[in-house]
């Protein structure tokens, strides 16, 4: 499931993970592996990897990313489970760098493209929407609207062809977006989420703060929608995405 930071993946990852036959990898990408490694997800919370597969993560760094991968969506498969990976697609389109410096493609799923035949599906929010959910939640570590802006761009050009849920969707019926989203990635739905998405707790959630008492929520005013509506990179993405402009 490829989702950038604020479009509400630690939730609906949550809701999926609850389902007694599916197995969530979260926030993981080939980048990103010495600040989350798939390995010790699935060690510590499902039992799929075993102490010899930890050993040897420590001492074979050059491990290929995809055959660790596809090491965990076997032994996920002979317990008749499914495995489904959020993806850390900011890793891939935003950051204060260099456009050069991005890859600007989903590199996750290529990557796995190697030995697997991996479904994807892109959860996508309303870009005002997030970016006000990103200031509330990291303060001035947050993009600013031209970053944002331009990778949430490129990530919706990479969109052709990939199936999309939106969280404004989700919010509004859980359970016939979580049906349609296990749909798409081939994996069982299962309706035993409802009474245990609460309790569930292996997700690995987004960066966030410790907000100040007396600051002020971010909220989204006629400036910040100007902000918006001025940047070249606005009405394309709005329209690839298939939202229209806040009113």
């Amino acid at each position: 499931m490829l989702a950038l930071d604020g479009a509400g993946a630690p939730l609906v990852t949550q809701c999926l993970g609850a389902m007694s036959d599916i197995v969530v990898l979260s926030r993981i990408h080939p980048l990103g592996l010495e600040q989350i490694n798939p390995l010790e997800q699935a060690y510590k919370w499902f039992g799929l990897v075993t102490d010899a597969d930890i050993e040897r993560m420590k001492s074979q760094t050059d491990w290929p990313f995809h055959e660790i991968i596809q090491m965990i969506a076997e032994r996920a498969e002979a317990k008749n489970q499914t495995l489904v990976i959020a993806d850390w697609s900011d890793l891939d389109f935003i950051a204060d760098k260099p456009v050069n410096e991005l890859s600007g493609i989903f590199l996750h799923p290529t990557a796995l493209e190697a030995r697997m035949e991996p479904t994807s599906v892109a959860l996508v929010r309303h870009p005002v929407d997030q970016w006000v959910h990103l200031q509330n939640q990291l303060g001035k570590d947050a993009p600013s609207v031209e970053i944002f802006l331009r990778g949430y761009r490129r990530f919706s050009d990479c969109l052709d062809g990939i199936e999309t849920i939106r969280f404004e969707d989700f919010l509004a019926d859980p359970g016939a977006v979580l049906q349609t989203l296990c749909g798409y990635l081939d994996a069982p739905f299962n309706s035993d989420w409802e009474t245990g998405w609460k309790d569930y707790r292996f997700v690995t959630g987004e960066p966030a703060r410790e907000k100040p008492e007396d600051e002020p929520q971010v909220v989204v005013t006629e400036e910040i929608m100007e902000t918006f509506e001025s940047n070249p990179d606005y009405a394309p993405t709005i329209e690839k995405l298939g939202y229209g402009n806040l009113n």
